[in-house]
Order: structure tokens, then C-alpha cells, then sequence
């Protein structure tokens, strides 16, 4: 199985992932970026922060930018939201890493 995402694990055992990985990994226009993570992670409603998400800022192309350090629980429902044929290889991958 192909890593399309990277996983990782936290000191508390916590497994994560980047929410901007996840975003450009999901075919979303990047453009668009800032809005989403507004939307989809800062607003949102049905999650919390330090517990779901934290944020961070990090270089990307030279400059600065906001990133996410997201559960796998939470960066799944948010692949289950993207309608884009990444958005399905994506999923897919997430639950052959579950079924691991």
C-alpha cells in the first residue's frame, strides 16, 4: 500500500497527521487554502482545539504558514467531506491503515 499520507504517533500515543498534507494530498486548490483550515478545522463547531487540532506555523516555498497538526479520527471525516477522486484514494487509504 502506497503512503499517501504521513502518519504519525505523539509522545501520549495519539496518532496524527498534517492537515496540509491532507488538504494537498485531497486535490483541493491550493489557493483555497487559508479559507478551508478556517473553515473545515478553526470554525468548526464539532471539534476542539488541543484536543482535535493544534496549529502551527511552518515554512512552506519560502514562506510562512499555518499548518495543523490534526487526529486521524478528525482528518478522516474531513477526507469523508472532499468530493474529489483524491478524496476517495484517500479514504481508502486511511481504512487499509485501520484494518493494519
Amino acid at each position: 500500500m502506497e503512503n499517501l499520507i504521513t502518519i504519525n504517533k505523539t509522545p501520549k500515543g495519539t496518532t496524527v497527521v498534517s492537515a496540509r498534507e491532507l488538504y494537498d494530498g485531497l486535490g483541493l486548490g491550493s489557493m483555497n487554502w487559508s479559507r478551508w483550515y478556517d473553515k473545515n478545522i478553526v470554525k468548526n463547531q464539532f471539534v476542539k482545539e488541543n484536543e482535535d487540532w493544534i496549529g502551527f506555523f511552518t515554512m512552506k516555498n519560502g514562506n510562512e504558514t499555518k499548518d495543523f497538526t490534526i487526529t486521524l479520527d478528525f482528518a478522516k471525516r474531513l477526507a469523508m467531506q472532499a468530493k474529489t477522486e483524491k478524496g476517495e484514494q484517500i479514504r481508502s487509504y486511511f481504512i487499509e491503515c485501520e484494518k493494519k
